[in-house]
């Protein structure tokens, strides 16, 4: 068999940047990038060894990349930034929580059952943490929700004495079957405000509809993106199935008695999840559009394709959300069988409505229906947060680019997409990844001006490419590319 070469090379400017840190708008280019990586300004010089020699060329080059990174994320220099534990602690210090119920660790069993929406679940994880001093993880192993409809339905009949719900108001015909018991009443009460917004993939160059247009596309009456200022295109609106949370505030919010046209099957999607997957992924042409609601779609997905849309002039945030002024805006609610007197469960939903717990919805990035006294902007860490407040862009540095994989974000094809700072596409370039050119990485900044290190699927092999023509300058015969900042 064949040995290809394993190439040295220093002084290649590039870096390593996660999907999460390049879409929460991480501060200037180069902030996550790697020891091991690069260095910016070095001359360019290429050498080729062997195969049987790249480990050695790997260590002249000094640090791997495993090893570059620091220190561990809790201390030392190389990361200064706390834990999501340790900051979910210091953030809700101030929180009186006398009013909660508190068990020790053997008697977790006996927590209330807490169910809901999908987008709820930071509250929920947060109320079983302020309880029991659980750590986030024990707390996702201790909490599940069974979304929006269905968490109604099991506030019905035995050991709904304990039960609480944290959700989005249900559909018509779940409020017709809560109001049927005979035994059994209950009490819906607002906690906070969402919204329902609509997103597109970022390629896409229209950035606000009308609320007449939006009917209009959902109900079949305008079905071509140049009909609304976009491209010539059709349009393909995807839809949440009926019973979920988001569809339910979709026929309330926005079509209001006006029939939705079909959708076929694969533009249906039974989850928040994957229909924000599926907008983002159409193709990556732009022409798809989706709802969901604001706080599932700005602190719990890492899409690097999507972004949200203005209604009628007015963008989504937090401030248009508590004032009313986005136009789609509906309450969530903590909902309770009156049965539920003296029990912990109902201690849980009187503190939510007390100063403190508005508080915490507020320091989980929700608008809590109710100001609060809280003045700071800081929140507790979620999982992901995506999208900021505003179309927004990062700030890159001159000739810098972003370089997308798409086969290790989305799985669907390999390629690689080259962004500019606001995620608009510059170029595209079939059959190549970045597959073990940086730890396998996601999402890569590089200098347009250098060659680009990338892995040709077809020649199982790795090259050297010019990003501004896409053209290959050392062509894809290497087993290995080995980055040295010196030789």
């Amino acid at each position: 068999m064949k040995k290809r070469k394993a190439l040295l090379l220093a002084g290649v400017l590039t870096g390593v940047i996660t999907a999460s840190a390049v879409l929460s708008g991480c501060g200037a280019a180069g902030e996550e990038l790697s020891s091991a990586e690069a260095s910016a300004g070095e001359e360019s010089d290429v050498s080729a060894t062997d195969n049987e020699n790249s480990e050695a060329a790997a260590s002249a080059s000094g640090e791997s990349a495993e090893d570059s990174g620091g220190q561990d994320s809790d201390s030392g220099e190389g990361n200064s930034d706390e834990s999501a534990d340790a900051a979910f602690l210091r953030l809700t210090a101030d929180l009186d929580t006398s009013g909660l119920p508190h068990y020790e660790k053997d008697a977790w069993g006996d927590f209330p059952s807490i169910d809901g929406s999908t987008a709820t679940l930071p509250l929920s994880y947060a109320l079983f943490r302020l309880c029991t001093g659980a750590t986030e993880a024990e707390a996702k192993a201790n909490i599940y929700h069974t979304t929006t409809n269905n968490c109604y339905y099991s506030l019905v009949g035995d050991g709904s004495e304990n039960k609480l719900d944290l959700a989005y108001e249900p559909s018509q015909d779940v409020l017709d079957y809560l109001n049927s018991q005979e035994d059994q009443t209950f009490t819906m009460t607002p906690i906070g405000r969402d919204a329902l917004v609509f997103m597109e993939n970022r390629s896409n160059p229209v950035n606000n509809l009308s609320e007449e247009q939006i009917v209009d596309i959902y109900s079949g009456k305008i079905r071509n993106w140049s009909r609304v200022g976009g491209n010539d295109a059709e349009i393909r609106a995807f839809q949440r199935e009926q019973g979920s949370g988001s569809q339910a505030m979709m026929d309330k919010l926005v079509m209001k008695g006006e029939t939705m046209a079909a959708a076929p099957s694969y533009e249906q999607i039974s989850g928040m999840g994957e229909l924000l997957e599926a907008v983002s992924n159409y193709d990556n042409s732009g022409n798809a559009i989706g709802y969901s609601v604001y706080f599932y779609t700005s602190r719990m997905n890492n899409l690097a394709n999507l972004k949200l849309i203005s209604v009628d002039g007015v963008y989504p945030d937090n401030d248009t959300i508590q004032d009313g002024s986005y136009p789609y805006v509906n309450d969530f609610y903590a909902t309770i069988s009156d049965s539920c007197v003296g029990t912990d469960a109902r201690k849980i939903y009187d503190w939510l409505l007390t100063e403190d717990g508005q508080e915490l919805l507020q320091l989980l990035g929700y608008v809590p229906v109710k100001k609060t006294n809280l003045t700071t902007d800081e929140e507790v860490p979620s999982d992901v947060k995506t999208i900021e407040d505003g179309p927004g862009s990062l700030s890159l540095g001159e000739d810098n680019v972003l370089i997308l994989d798409r086969s290790s974000l989305f799985g669907d094809e390999n390629s690689i997409m080259v962004t500019d700072s606001d995620f608009q596409e510059i170029r595209r370039i079939p059959d190549v990844t970045l597959a073990g050119t940086d730890g396998s990485a996601a999402i890569k900044l590089a200098d347009s001006k250098e060659p680009c290190i990338l892995y040709d699927t077809s020649a199982k092999a790795r090259g050297l490419m010019d990003l501004e023509s896409g053209e290959w300058i050392l062509d894809p015969e290497y087993d290995d590319i080995i980055r040295r900042s010196s030789i």
